[in-house]
């Protein structure tokens, strides 16, 4: 086991079952679904795979946190957009579009990561 901090970026470990990415000094990427998660500097995670040559390129990790947060930038205007002309005696409609753009978001955010 080795602190989180001593991860390059780009390595894969495991946290609490989970196997992630870094993908950043604090962040990590789930490597299922995707999702992100801050870490601690001193989480104590066990690297998976060849610690060598498992890194990439700064560039395409900021590309794509970038790529992530126009995704989440895009589906928070789309609910503010949808909630805006939803009236309050249509809940289940509301909810329906709800869910049809998370699951949306989901499958971009999966694009992005493969």
């Amino acid at each position: 086991m080795v602190k989180f901090s001593q991860l390059a970026i780009g390595q894969r470990f495991e946290f609490q079952g989970q196997h992630y990415t870094k993908s950043s000094p604090l962040l990590a990427t789930a490597d299922s679904g995707g999702a992100q998660r801050m870490m601690m500097r001193a989480a104590l995670v066990s690297p998976l795979g060849n610690q060598l040559g498992n890194t990439v390129d700064h560039k395409d990790v900021a590309a794509s946190i970038a790529l992530r947060c126009a995704i989440d930038d895009y589906h928070a205007s789309c609910l503010h957009s949808i909630e805006q002309l939803a009236s309050a005696e249509n809940h289940h409609t509301l909810a329906t579009l709800r869910q049809q753009l998370e699951q949306a978001r989901l499958r971009l955010l999966a694009l992005a990561t493969d």
